[in-house]
């Protein structure tokens, strides 16, 4: 199964813009040209419009024991130099 996530990053036109990522293998190379279709066609696929930037993310996404996706762990190394968490 594909495991993908959409994150608000800091943007300093627009304060925040979405940015839609999976995890990379070690020795992975993935263009943003596959990697949009591949986010689109996960399960619970991300919507075009939620999406203002594409990435991969190193390793695996952060869960809780439960299994829920730990988003606030994504998003701090972008916010952390900007004094606020959103």
């Amino acid at each position: 199964m594909l495991d993908a996530a959409v994150i608000g990053v800091p943007d300093e036109t627009m304060g925040r813009v979405g940015e839609g990522g999976r995890p990379v293998r070690p020795g992975e190379d993935v263009t943003e040209e596959e990697l949009i279709p591949l986010l689109w066609r996960a399960p619970g696929g991300l919507q075009e419009t939620a999406v203002d930037r594409f990435r991969s993310f190193d390793g695996e996404l952060p869960r809780d024991a439960a299994g829920k996706l730990l988003k606030r762990k994504i998003r701090e190394p972008y916010w952390a130099a900007t004094g606020r968490l959103i």
